[in-house]
């Protein structure tokens, strides 16, 4: 097919560099006007043509028809700053092809000559598909030469399971849990009931004695349990007395009996006219159990109206409402009998443990460790009672704003200091200045240290809290900490007082990520063939007579796991309901990047691009960065076919080469607080659309 295609325009201080696809085409030329063009058979051509160059050419086979030339910089004037090129089938201009008009950026060498005085800057290229191999042999006819293209070499993709699991909104689970629960404990517990209404209300302990036998009996692991339970609930229905016996009548019992057996024993429905199974391409799908009570229940309630009638009479409320005032003394001996056996359960394990262990008593040994700052003493809690007048500050901290939020910055891998202020009302003797730090998202302590002050007073405190640089190094980079400094001493009552203030920071590298700008056009990665392995099936199926149509409801993932050496393809997890001759089919699956990739594909993408540094990929690691890359795109779509005929869903994505912000530190105080920042501008790829293609093969 003959083709006349510009790709990408470059300017470079030389000229402006323009890649192009002519197609079947074999010779091309280029030409140089004014804004102003004209219809020929129906397509754009410029009015008047100020600069042509000569026929360019022959493309040899193997270049299929793709190439790139240089437009001399003394060619590119004001009045001649549109483009348009025409490629042949043979030299004497037949088969002709034409682009569309394109305007050239600006030159320096331009600017320079047209008396304008700005800075020199170079217009970002309009990245299209790159070449499939290289232009082996360079030609120069007059001003025009043709330069070599890398190859759009694929690279391996690794298969990884589908494990993503999107927030859901807070619904209450405990009723469920529990109603899920009881059929299985019900049997468990069926001894122990029956004892306690035996006990408690004689009238009824033959009935339910009679309902409970069908049940199997209990294990010897969970006889202890079981017990205590009953007796604890055996003195409940004691206090209530009376209202036991109201409540407990024998068809009270076999009506709850007969309900809560009919929720064990509900099977569900079996499938007819709507069949729904889940399936995967890569693995089985785990069905979890399910609490088949609630339903139960809920279809049950007009025949438990009789029996809350008599439930809830008068009498029985006054009863409820008087049993507390009785049983409070009794139920509280039954926790507390119920709390001692599981202390006992405890004391017989210490005891065996210790039989398995005797331990080392070694004076010597204790010695041995304390030299090695190795102490078998765990860190202290510190529970002090806090002394709002007494309060402190931390001094010298400049902020920063990143990704919107200010934020505290301070060095990675470099000795922090703190400095304190205190001020108190009277001077503290005896005081000890503590030092925590935590995770911001978890909370958890990474680092703790103390160390004797003496005696303080108001103002600044001498003693500046520090963490050493083995200590910071050995925390994450790019994260949020939180610094909590906690100064203590004891009062005349040698009661343990305190006061503490937290500090959020902030730990940077030589760079951090702030945010993205819009800089590229987007770039199709659509030939399957140059970029495959950026291409994902995702489901494929074969149409028979029971399946004629299958409606697609598609969610795909996109995300970026910098632990990742190359990118992977997400397992595909389906989920079917079949109607008739329709399936309905609800899709997951998605791709992770791996940063190396994405850094190998700028070559791919813009191959006059240099790749990113490590220290530039190390701020890219950061938690901010994957959260902005990572996205989900949804689709809907509808597949038909005969029977025998095979469908598949493809996806492909479309990037942008963006321009990140980058921060590094500028200056930094002793204490290792980041005092200014300057930006610095990359071009990285990030994915910016997703085609869904379904294919069908005979």
């Amino acid at each position: 097919m003959a083709l006349a295609l510009v790709l990408a325009l470059e300017s470079t201080p030389e000229g402006i560099e323009v890649r192009f696809d002519i197609g079947k085409n074999r010779y091309l030329r280029w030409q140089l006007g004014g804004e102003e063009t004209l219809t020929r058979n129906g397509l754009p051509a410029l009015a008047d043509v100020k600069r042509r160059s000569e026929m360019i050419g022959p493309l040899g086979p193997e270049k299929m028809g793709r190439g790139e030339f240089r437009i001399p910089a003394s060619e590119i004037t004001r009045e001649s700053r549109w483009l348009q090129i025409s490629s042949y089938r043979e030299p004497d201009g037949s088969g002709p092809a034409i682009s569309a008009v394109s305007e050239l950026p600006a030159t320096a060498d331009f600017l320079m000559r047209d008396g304008e005085r700005e800075m020199y800057q170079t217009t970002p290229p309009t990245q299209e598909l790159p070449p499939p191999e290289y232009i082996t042999r360079a030609t120069r006819m007059n001003a025009t030469s043709m330069n070599t293209i890398p190859v759009a070499a694929t690279q391996q993709v690794d298969n990884v399971p589908f494990r993503l699991r999107e927030r859901r909104l807070s619904e209450p689970m405990f009723l469920q849990a529990i109603l899920g629960a009881l059929p299985n404990l019900l049997p468990m517990l069926a001894p122990a009931i029956g004892s306690l209404i035996s006990g408690a209300a004689p009238a009824v302990g033959q009935a339910a004695g009679n309902l409970l036998r069908s049940l199997p009996a209990p294990d010897a692991s969970a006889q202890t349990a079981i017990s205590s339970l009953g007796a604890l609930a055996e003195q409940v229905l004691r206090a209530l007395g009376p209202a036991a016996q109201q409540i407990l009548t024998p068809e009270n019992i076999r009506q709850v009996m007969q309900l809560v057996q009919a929720g064990n024993n509900v099977q569900p429905p079996s499938p007819s006219g709507s069949q729904t199974r889940a399936q995967s391409l890569s693995r089985t799908h785990v069905q979890y159990s399910q609490a088949q009570v609630a339903p139960a229940l809920l279809a049950a309630l007009p025949a438990l109206m009789p029996l809350l009638q008599q439930v809830l009479s008068p009498q029985t409320i006054q009863s409820v409402i008087d049993a507390p005032q009785r049983m409070t003394g009794q139920i509280i001996n039954g926790i507390t009998d119920f709390a001692r056996l599981g202390l006992q359960a405890d004391q017989q394990l210490n005891e065996h443990l210790r039989a398995l262990n005797p331990g080392v008593d070694d004076a010597a040994l204790h010695q041995l460790l304390a030299g090695m700052s190795l102490g078998m003493a765990t860190p202290r809690h510190r529970n002090y009672k806090r002394v709002s007048s007494v309060q402190l500050q931390v001094e010298d901290v400049r902020t920063q704003v990143i990704a919107g939020r200010e934020t505290a910055l301070y060095q990675h891998g470099v000795a922090l200091q703190f400095p304190l202020s205190v001020a108190t009302p009277q001077t503290i003797n005896d005081a000890e200045l503590m030092i925590q730090v935590k995770q911001a998202d978890t909370l958890r302590i990474v680092h703790e240290a103390s160390e004797a002050l003496g005696t303080v007073g108001n103002g600044p405190i001498e003693i500046i809290p520090r963490i050493e640089a083995q200590i910071c190094a050995s925390l994450a980079p790019h994260r949020d900490y939180i610094v909590v400094l906690t100064l203590l001493w004891k009062n005349a009552k040698r009661q343990l007082r305190g006061t503490s203030i937290q500090h959020s920071i902030h730990l940077m590298s030589e760079y951090q990520f702030d945010r993205v700008e819009e800089s590229s056009d987007l770039i199709a990665l659509s030939n399957r063939e140059t970029w495959r392995d950026y291409w994902h099936q995702i489901w494929e199926t074969t149409f028979d007579r029971e399946t004629r149509r299958v409606d697609l409801q598609t969610r795909y993932y996109l995300t970026l796991n910098p632990e990742r050496s190359r990118n992977a393809r997400m397992d595909t997890d389906v989920r079917s309901e079949q109607e008739g001759p329709r399936e309905t089919l609800r899709i997951k699956s998605g791709y992770q990047y791996s940063l190396y990739s994405l850094n190998h594909l700028i070559t791919r993408l813009a191959p006059d691009q240099a790749v990113l540094e490590d220290k530039l990929l190390s701020a890219l690691a950061s938690p901010s960065f994957v959260e902005r890359f990572n996205q989900a795109a949804r689709h809907q779509g509808q597949i038909r076919g005969r029977p025998g005929q095979t469908a598949s869903l493809w996806v492909f994505p479309e990037f942008k080469l963006q321009t990140l912000i980058l921060v590094r530190a500028n200056e930094a105080n002793e204490h290792g607080n980041i005092g200014s920042l300057g930006e610095e501008r990359v071009q990285f790829p990030m994915p910016a659309m997703l085609h869904f293609v379904g294919v069908i093969q005979a």
